[in-house]
């Protein structure tokens, strides 16, 4: 439960950040490996910069943690069955809001260019 609530802040935070047209444009893409630019840096305590801009975003501890996992290369799979291990949570509920996270993710172009 602990985190579904985070990551629902997390979501909200970054969403009152794009508008909802933002947001729906990416809904249709459906992968859910999600692989992010090599060169962003993350500390512990949830600044993302992205040297390429200049940019920074903060990340909640739960948007903190995956972002690591998936630097590390792991699927989405995976994380889910770390995290779920550990937590209540439901496949559909994670994958829906990993969905949301990587929509997020590409609009401020932070996955990297297939």
């Amino acid at each position: 439960m602990f985190y579904e609530a985070a990551f629902e802040q997390f979501f909200l935070y970054l969403k009152r950040k794009l508008s909802e047209s933002d947001v729906s444009k990416f809904e249709g893409d459906d992968s859910m490996d999600l692989k992010i630019k090599p060169v962003l840096r993350a500390n512990d305590l949830g600044t993302l910069f992205d040297p390429e801009t200049g940019d920074s975003y903060t990340l909640n501890e739960s948007g903190l943690l995956i972002l690591k996992k998936l630097q590390a290369g792991q699927t989405s799979d995976e994380i889910f069955a770390e995290l779920s291990a550990d937590y209540d949570l439901k496949k559909e509920d994670f994958d829906r809001m990993i969905l949301d996270f990587g929509s997020l993710l590409k609009s401020f172009q932070l996955l990297q260019d297939e």
